[in-house]
């Protein structure tokens, strides 16, 4: 993640200390599934509001599950908005209708 971030020219990444180095164990979360609630976002939305951050991003141990929360004003009353696996999958398939669609691509295929 790091890399990535370095790569796109992003601020720099900001770890969960917490929850940085890998731990078979899990002491920081009941089970380690960004997707299975709020519970499991507890230290990363503190580690957030205590640096400014408006979004965070998570992924389970072996990396197989991903999911973020962006700040919000609106929703569960936590002041953030966690997206669903589904929520994530439609905004990438916009994202890259969109970008497919801006560079000329299915022009008089409209159906």
């Amino acid at each position: 993640v790091r890399k990535m971030f370095d790569c796109f020219g992003l601020d720099p990444f900001i770890a969960v200390p917490s929850q940085d180095a890998p731990d078979a164990d899990f002491p920081t979360v009941s089970f380690p599934n960004p997707e299975e609630g709020a519970g499991v976002w507890t230290e990363a939305f503190k580690v957030a509001d205590a640096r400014g951050v408006d979004v965070c991003i998570a992924n389970d141990p072996d990396a197989d599950r991903f999911c973020c929360a962006e700040r919000s004003e609106g929703g569960s009353g936590s002041g953030w908005r966690i997206f669903s696996g589904n929520d994530l999958g439609i905004m990438l398939a916009d994202w890259i209708y969109t970008n497919w669609r801006a560079n000329g691509k299915g022009e008089g295929q409209e159906k």
